[in-house]
């Protein structure tokens, strides 16, 4: 917590709330998805943002929350995005 700000932090953030969501830790993955989506968005990365949108949008839709389908759908949208603009 007392690093600053920096895509390095957002990604292990990102990393540690997919493997709390995968260990099937709900809390502790909002908490760092929440975290880490607000640093890819304060920072302009669409990667991060992307991997945090594709596994809220599956817990969501999981649950039958029909909301999860547009996290999912932006999810796509953006890894298309930075995959071409890599030149992937």
């Amino acid at each position: 917590e007392t690093l600053p700000l920096s895509p390095s932090k957002a990604r292990v953030y990102a990393g540690l709330a997919r493997f709390h969501w995968l260990a099937n830790r709900e809390d502790p993955a909002v908490m760092f998805g929440d975290e880490a989506l607000a640093m890819a968005d304060e920072l302009g990365l669409s990667d991060v943002r992307a991997s945090i949108l594709s596994f809220r949008g599956a817990t969501l839709t999981m649950r039958g929350d029909q909301g999860g389908v547009a996290m999912l759908e932006e999810s796509v949208a953006l890894a298309l995005r930075v995959c071409a603009q890599a030149g992937a």
